[in-house]
């Protein structure tokens, strides 16, 4: 993938809209008067990993970089088991596969 996958319409239109409509019902979720908030929306680049609300992430004792850092990591120690060929295809499952090991690692959920 290059800089200009960023421009195209899967990136640029659908994966963000998709993006922004998932934060939308999150958010309406936790207003209703029967909420459910399952996640903490307030999380930043200091405590990415806090995100399962009323969960505490484990911390790896050998563990390389931490919240973005580690995602990176994960990232591209993934990159390589990744089959697809065409780039949406690719991004998909290098996040999901990526995602999937981090929250093994960091909830034991799975």
């Amino acid at each position: 993938m290059d800089r200009a996958f960023i421009a195209q319409p899967f990136y640029n239109t659908y994966l963000k809209a998709m993006n922004k409509h998932f934060w939308e019902w999150l958010t309406e979720m936790k207003r209703n008067k029967r909420s459910f908030a399952p996640f903490n929306l307030k999380v930043g680049s200091g405590n990415l990993f806090e995100v399962v609300e009323g969960v505490k992430p484990k911390k790896g004792l050998f563990e390389r970089g931490s919240n973005y850092a580690r995602m990176d990591y994960v990232l591209s120690k993934t990159e390589p088991k990744v089959k697809a060929l065409q780039p949406e295809p690719f991004l998909i499952e290098l996040f999901s596969k990526a995602t999937a090991d981090l929250v093994q690692e960091k909830y034991n959920f799975g």
